[in-house]
């Protein structure tokens, strides 16, 4: 779908697409690279080459994946043949333009090491030739050489490279960043939240694209050697989260007067145990709360543990409210519930349980709206629908919309808009008064969220007693939540 008031890219060269990089919160374009990319690993994305090749093209155990997680197996390889099993990025796409380029990933490594190699992090790709700019952690076992053998994080930029031992844990998960700081001319490693290796004024500036693999193939400077074996290595992926753009976190300028509280984080989070994510204060007129909190949550099958999030009020030790991934097994939704709360002051501690992706929260007080329309409607049908909400004339709209659009099936950071924008999931919200002047306007594009949900809050004031909400869609988007208050 045509974003309403945005031109193509026509004939714009690949040279130039590939160093595009975005502004703000939404793209103006629907090519490039956003600010943040995250894969849960709950679905397929167009951007990744996944690969199986050798003894790995045929297993079907070689590649798990859409279950909340990853798992990479690459078993019984031969000598005659490259055998791997990874995830790539296609081309070479994060060039200089981008200053400070970060990949965050959450990872278990499930068999000890066997002869070949394993990683993740950014390289530049070249068929054939030597790696002479990359930043990542790998492991590489040589049966017959212990020169070989060698556990690292490390950086090769040209004829430089600064390494640091890795000591991988088998079972374990762990968090792993590597950041390339092209301001000053740095990289970055960190397992969890130990800074381990921060290189002094050497940063690959190549255009680079992400891997993550396990293979047969034992490098050295006199070239390759392809190990035979029995029995599998292994690995574990909970996501894959790469920033191109740092940005201060969200907050909402929207002011209505019953909004007690909203705040957005649009992040994976991550914690050990039952961790506390906030702890808010707000003031009530009672006796009625109304929330809406938007996530997604995981199950692991045993791999980990699920998912889960908390809400206490007050002193209480046991939740007022709970979900976990066990119920929802990967799927986002934005849950609306109620709390009793007596006039006065509150406090709400949101908690955490894994590593759940967290949107927003928000708290609407009751004493103070009424509810005109509240429905998930997922997916939306037909393809176009209206909706009239009747409110007092001179009362104010608080809004919220929670939405999740997949990109294109094409979609890989390289093709133009032009063949892109009719294939990818779109959601468009207008919002106008009965003499049809447009109060407000959204336009939610599955090739800037790529599969990712994005929330709306807004208000409306004015003296319309009613308001004509017009949907239209293009390839059945997920819409989670359309909710509309008035203020008494």
């Amino acid at each position: 779908m045509r974003r309403p008031g945005a031109n193509g890219f026509g004939s714009v060269s690949i040279l130039s697409l590939l160093i595009i990089s975005f502004l703000a919160v939404a793209l103006d374009a629907q090519d490039g690279i956003p600010p943040v990319k995250l894969d849960d690993f709950n679905k397929i994305h167009a951007w990744w080459d996944y690969h199986k090749d050798g003894s790995a093209a045929l297993d079907d155990r070689a590649m798990v994946n859409g279950r909340g997680y990853l798992l990479l197996r690459l078993s019984n390889p031969n000598a005659e043949q490259e055998c791997n099993v990874a995830i790539s990025e296609f081309q070479n796409i994060y060039g200089k333009a981008i200053k400070r380029l970060l990949v965050e990933t959450r990872v278990k490594l499930l068999t000890p090491m066997k002869p070949g190699s394993r990683g993740w992090g950014f390289w530049k790709s070249a068929k054939g030739a030597a790696l002479q700019s990359l930043c990542w952690f790998m492991e590489q076992m040589d049966a017959g050489d212990a020169r070989l053998s060698w556990k690292m994080m490390g950086v090769v930029a040209k004829k430089q490279r600064q390494t640091h031992p890795w000591k991988p844990e088998i079972n374990v998960w762990h968090v792993y960043r590597i950041e390339r700081d092209l301001v000053s001319n740095t990289t970055r490693f960190w397992i969890d939240d130990s800074l381990l290796l921060q290189t002094a004024q050497l940063a690959p500036a190549d255009r680079l694209s992400f891997h993550l693999w396990i293979d047969n193939q034992v490098y050295s400077k006199k070239g390759l050697v392809r190990a035979a074996w029995n029995g599998e290595s292994a690995l574990l992926v909970d996501y894959v989260k790469i920033v191109t753009q740092h940005r201060k976190k969200s907050t909402s300028d929207v002011k209505h007067p019953a909004l007690l509280l909203y705040k957005a984080w649009n992040d994976v989070l991550v914690g050990s145990g039952e961790y506390v994510i906030g702890d808010f204060s707000f003031q009530t007129s009672g006796p009625t709360v109304y929330g809406l909190l938007t996530a997604r949550l995981e199950s692991y099958d045993g791999f980990d543990e699920d998912d889960a999030l908390m809400l206490y009020l007050d002193d209480d030790t046991a939740p007022v409210k709970k979900w976990s991934g066990k119920d929802l097994k990967g799927a986002t939704r934005t849950f609306f519930f109620e709390l009793e709360a007596e006039p006065g002051s509150h406090r709400l501690r949101l908690s955490g349980k894994n590593t759940p992706t967290l949107y927003d929260l928000l708290l609407v007080d009751g004493g103070k709206a009424r509810i005109l329309f509240n429905k998930a409607l997922q997916p939306l049908s037909p393809d176009s629908m209206e909706i009239i909400i009747r409110k007092e004339p001179d009362a104010a709209l608080l809004g919220y919309a929670a939405a999740t659009l997949d990109e294109s099936p094409e979609f890989n950071h390289i093709l133009p808009v032009g063949r892109l924008e009719e294939s990818d999931q779109d959601l468009q919200i207008r919002m106008l008064d009965q003499q049809s002047n447009l109060l407000k306007a959204f336009f939610f594009c599955g090739n800037e969220s790529l599969g990712e949900c994005r929330t709306k809050l807004w208000t409306i004031r004015g003296d319309a007693s009613e308001v004509l909400v017009k949907l239209r869609q293009q390839g059945n988007p997920e819409l989670h939540r359309l909710i509309f208050f008035q203020s008494y």
